[in-house]
C-alpha cells in the first residue's frame, strides 16, 4: 500500500495510528506518539437540510494515546496508520514474559498506589483494542481490573491449572473415563448376560427346594418380585424412553437383584476362595506393585505408610455431590469457606445460627463446570416469586436444574432467565465460567428424546437398587433408574442443558449418578416411614424440596450472600486466609492430595486463627488392611469368611428392623456382601487411620480433634457408604465441650 492510501484509507477500531500536525499548546507533547483506535465519534448535532457530508479532515477519533491515562478525540487530519498495523499488537506483550490465564501475578509500578503490590490471577489475556492490557482478578478485593504488561510481574510459583482447563476434547476426556470404568469395574463382556443369569435362576427354582436352598445358602431365598413386569401393568416405560432399552436394562437388574446375595456369598464361602487380580486392584485403587506387595502381606489394621495420593484425574464432571450432605452449623455474621464444594449441597443441608450480618459463603471449585451450575441455581434462588404458586413451582424448577436429567418448560425459561442476568455481568467471572454460562444460553432445547439418549449413555450394568419391599416403591425406583427423572411429576418437556450441552474440553459426566447418594438416607426414611403412601422417590423429593425452600428463604433475607470462585485451592490460599474463615469444609480433597501436604495448607487457610475445619475422606478404606471381606482370602480364613458374613446380615437385619427400615427395604440386602461385611469392619478399623491422618498435623503444630464419625451407610447409594467425616482445628486457643473428643 502506498502512503497516499495509507493517509486516505479509513480508520478502524484497533488500528495503530501515529499523532501528527498538532498544534494546540496542550496537544503538542503528543505529536510523534502511538495510539489505538477505540471508535468513531459522530457528530452530535444535525446538519442542516441540503448541508454536503462533513469534510473526511474534520472527522473526530476515540483514541487511546500510549502512557496516557484517558482516550482522547483526534481529527482524522491528525493520524497516521502505522505501518503492519496488524503485526504491531504482538509487541504490546513484552517477550520476556509470557502470561497465561490462571498465572499468579504481582501488581507494580502503577501511578496510583491503590493497586501497586496487590497479588492477584491473570483472568483475560491481553485485548489489542485496549493496550494489550490483560485482565486480573485481585485476590483480596476479587475486583477484576485491567493492566497493562508493563505493570505485572509474574510470580514464581507455577499455578495448579484448572480441571477443566485441559486441551483434551470432551471427546477424549470420555475414553480416559471408560478406560478408568473398565479397569475398575471391568468390561461388559465379563458379566453374565440377563439371559445366562435367567436360566440359572430358573435351574435353582426347579432343583433346589426349601431344604437344599438351607444347606447351600443358610436361607430360604425369598423370590424378587417381577418389577420389569409391575411397571409395564402400571402404565408401561416412561415417556420417551426407548422401549428395548428399557426392558434390557430392568432385565439385567432383576436378574442381579434375583442372585443377590446369597450367588455371591456362596462364591465367598467357598474354601479356596482366592480375590482375582481386578478385585484387588478395584480394593486398592491402584495396581501399584509396591502398595500390592503390602497388601498381600499385611495383617488386619495396619495402615500402608508409603502413601502417596493420585491427583483428582477432572475427566469426570460431578452433576451434584455423590457424597450425603453432612449437618453443619454455619454462623450469620461469619465467614464459610467450602473448597471443592460441587454444589450448595452443604448450604441445604446446614444449621444457621442468627448473626448481625449475613453468613458469608465462599465457595471454591476446580471444575467450572460446577461453578457455572451453582451460579445458576443461586441466580434462581434469588428470583424466586414471592406468592405462591409461582413460588413453588420455581422452587421446584430449581430442584429439577439440581438433580433432573429432564425438565419441565416453566423451567427451562426460569433457567435461560438466570442466564441472561449472569451473562450480563460476565466481567466478575473467570473465563471459562463465562465460556459456559454463554454456551448454555445460546444452547437450543434438547429434545426429550435427545436426553433419554443421553442418559442411557451414561448408565452402566452396575446393579441398582429395585428390590423394595412394597410395589409402589419398586416402580418409582425403576422408573428413576430408566430417565433420571427427579421432581418432573411424569410431565417432562425436554433434556437439562447442564446436563448434556456443555462446551467441549468440559468433562463427561459421572456413570451412574444418583441423586440417593446425595441426600441423607435417615431422612429420608424418617419421611417414607411416616407417610406409607409415599414412595421413596416422593420422600427424596419432599427432603431436598424442604432444603431449596430453606435456601430461597436465606437468598431473598440476605440471611447468606454466596461468592464462587473457579480455582484450585492451592492457587487462592493467602486470599482464602485473608477472608479469616470462621468455618471450613474440604469435601473429600484429602483423598486427592498428599495428607502433610493438606494439613500444611488447611493450616495456611486459617493461619489467622479462629478456625474449625470439617472434611471427610471416601477413599481411606483403600490404605487400610483388614476393611473388605476380600482381604480374608485363602482356605485358613475359611471359617472366619463365614462368620463375617452370617454376622454382617444379622446385624443388619437387626439394625433395619430397630429403626423400621425393614418395613421398607429388603432383608438381607439385595447387594454384594462386601458392603455388607464392609460397614462392620470398617467401624472396627477406622479410627487407626484416624489417627494416622491427624498424625501427620500433629508433626506439623497444634491440631485438635472435634468429631470422628463413619457414614450410617445407604442401601440406596452407589457412593459414600465407607465415608468417615471429621472436625478439628489447628487453633489452639479454641475449646469444645459436650463433644465427642
Amino acid at each position: 500500500m502506498s502512503e497516499d492510501a495509507n493517509n486516505n484509507r479509513g480508520f478502524l477500531k484497533g488500528d495503530r495510528v501515529t499523532l501528527v500536525g498538532l498544534k494546540s499548546n496542550d496537544a503538542l507533547q503528543y505529536n510523534g506518539k502511538h495510539g489505538t483506535i477505540l471508535s468513531f465519534v459522530p457528530k452530535k448535532n444535525k446538519m442542516p437540510a441540503g448541508a454536503s457530508q462533513m469534510n473526511e479532515e474534520e472527522q473526530l477519533y476515540s483514541i487511546q494515546i500510549d502512557d496516557d491515562i484517558k482516550p482522547r478525540k483526534v481529527k482524522r487530519s491528525n493520524l497516521m496508520l502505522c505501518p503492519n498495523t496488524k503485526d504491531n499488537n504482538k509487541n504490546l506483550i513484552p517477550q520476556e514474559q509470557i502470561l497465561q490465564v490462571g498465572d499468579k501475578v504481582t501488581l507494580y509500578g502503577l501511578k496510583t498506589n491503590k493497586y501497586n503490590g496487590q497479588r492477584g490471577s491473570i483472568v483475560a489475556l491481553a485485548d489489542p483494542l485496549n493496550e494489550g492490557r490483560f485482565g486480573v482478578r485481585l485476590d483480596k478485593s476479587r475486583e477484576s481490573i485491567c493492566i497493562r504488561p508493563a505493570n505485572i510481574r509474574k510470580d514464581d510459583s507455577k499455578p495448579i491449572p484448572l480441571a477443566t482447563s485441559s486441551r483434551k476434547t470432551t471427546k477424549q476426556l470420555k475414553k480416559q473415563r471408560d478406560k478408568m470404568y473398565e479397569m475398575v469395574q471391568g468390561k461388559a463382556g465379563d458379566f453374565a448376560s440377563a439371559d445366562e443369569m435367567a436360566l440359572m435362576r430358573q435351574m435353582m427354582s426347579m432343583f433346589l427346594g426349601k431344604e437344599q436352598q438351607i444347606q447351600m445358602f443358610g436361607r430360604e431365598i425369598d423370590p424378587m418380585p417381577d418389577f420389569l413386569a409391575e411397571v409395564i401393568q402400571e402404565g408401561g416405560f416412561p415417556l420417551g424412553v426407548d422401549s428395548k432399552w428399557a426392558n434390557d436394562r430392568l432385565r439385567i437388574i432383576y436378574e442381579q437383584s434375583s442372585a443377590l446375595p446369597h450367588m455371591m456369598e456362596f462364591s465367598f464361602k467357598q474354601t479356596n476362595y482366592q480375590p482375582q487380580q481386578k478385585d484387588i486392584m478395584k480394593r486398592l485403587y491402584t495396581n501399584d506393585v509396591e502398595k500390592v506387595r503390602w497388601y498381600l502381606n499385611s495383617v488386619p489394621g495396619s495402615i500402608y505408610e508409603n502413601h502417596k495420593a493420585t491427583p483428582y484425574g477432572g475427566f469426570v464432571r460431578h452433576n451434584f455431590s455423590n457424597q450425603a450432605y453432612r449437618k453443619e452449623k454455619l454462623c450469620q455474621g461469619k465467614t464459610h469457606v467450602a473448597v471443592g464444594f460441587v454444589d450448595l449441597g452443604i448450604l441445604m443441608a446446614a444449621d444457621l445460627e442468627n448473626g448481625d450480618s449475613p453468613l458469608r459463603f465462599i465457595g471454591i471449585d476446580r471444575s467450572s463446570f460446577a461453578v457455572a451450575k451453582t451460579l445458576v441455581i443461586w441466580e434462581m434462588l434469588k428470583q424466586t416469586p414471592i406468592t405462591s404458586p409461582e413460588r413453588d413451582q420455581h422452587l421446584v424448577g430449581i430442584m429439577q436444574v439440581w438433580f433432573s436429567s429432564t425438565w419441565t418448560a416453566k423451567t427451562e425459561t426460569a433457567v435461560r432467565a438466570a442466564l441472561v442476568t449472569l451473562c450480563s455481568s460476565r466481567a466478575s467471572y473467570h473465563p471459562e465460567v463465562c465460556s459456559i454460562l454463554e454456551h448454555w444460553l445460546a444452547a437450543p432445547t434438547i429434545s426429550l428424546k435427545k436426553a433419554r439418549k443421553n442418559y442411557a449413555a451414561t448408565t452402566t450394568n452396575a446393579r441398582s437398587e429395585i428390590g423394595m419391599k412394597l410395589k409402589h416403591d419398586r416402580i418409582a425406583m425403576a422408573r428413576y433408574e430408566l430417565t433420571g427423572d427427579f421432581g418432573v411429576a411424569n410431565q417432562p418437556f425436554c433434556g437439562s442443558i447442564m446436563a448434556y450441552d456443555c462446551p467441549d474440553g468440559i468433562p463427561p459426566c459421572e456413570m451412574d449418578e444418583s441423586v440417593f447418594s446425595a441426600l441423607s438416607f435417615d431422612k429420608i426414611m424418617d419421611v417414607a416411614l411416616k407417610n406409607p403412601r409415599k414412595t421413596i422417590l416422593d420422600a427424596a423429593e419432599e427432603i431436598a424440596l424442604s432444603g431449596i425452600k430453606k435456601l430461597a428463604s436465606w437468598c431473598k433475607s440476605e440471611k447468606v450472600v454466596v461468592e464462587l470462585i473457579c480455582s484450585p485451592f492451592e492457587n487462592v490460599i493467602e486470599e482464602i486466609a485473608s477472608h479469616g474463615p470462621w468455618t471450613m469444609s474440604w469435601s473429600n480433597i484429602v483423598d486427592y492430595v498428599d495428607y502433610e501436604y493438606f494439613h500444611n495448607c488447611a493450616r495456611q487457610c486459617s493461619k489467622h486463627g479462629s478456625t474449625v475445619h470439617f472434611a471427610y475422606s471416601m477413599n481411606w478404606s483403600t490404605i487400610v488392611s483388614g476393611v473388605c471381606l476380600i482381604d480374608y482370602f485363602g482356605e485358613e480364613l475359611a471359617d472366619f469368611r463365614c462368620k463375617l458374613i452370617d454376622d454382617s446380615n444379622k446385624a443388619t437385619e437387626k439394625s433395619y428392623v430397630l429403626v423400621g427400615w425393614d418395613r421398607r427395604i429388603r432383608l438381607p440386602l439385595p447387594q454384594n456382601p462386601i458392603n455388607t461385611v464392609g460397614l462392620g469392619l470398617e467401624i472396627y478399623y477406622y479410627r487407626g487411620w484416624v489417627d494416622f491422618f491427624f498424625g501427620k498435623a500433629k508433626k506439623q503444630g497444634p491440631c485438635h480433634i472435634v468429631n470422628i464419625e463413619h457414614a450410617i451407610g445407604s442401601p440406596l447409594s452407589r457412593t459414600g457408604n465407607s465415608t468417615v467425616a471429621f472436625t478439628w482445628t489447628y487453633d489452639p486457643e479454641i475449646h469444645f465441650y459436650g463433644v465427642q473428643s
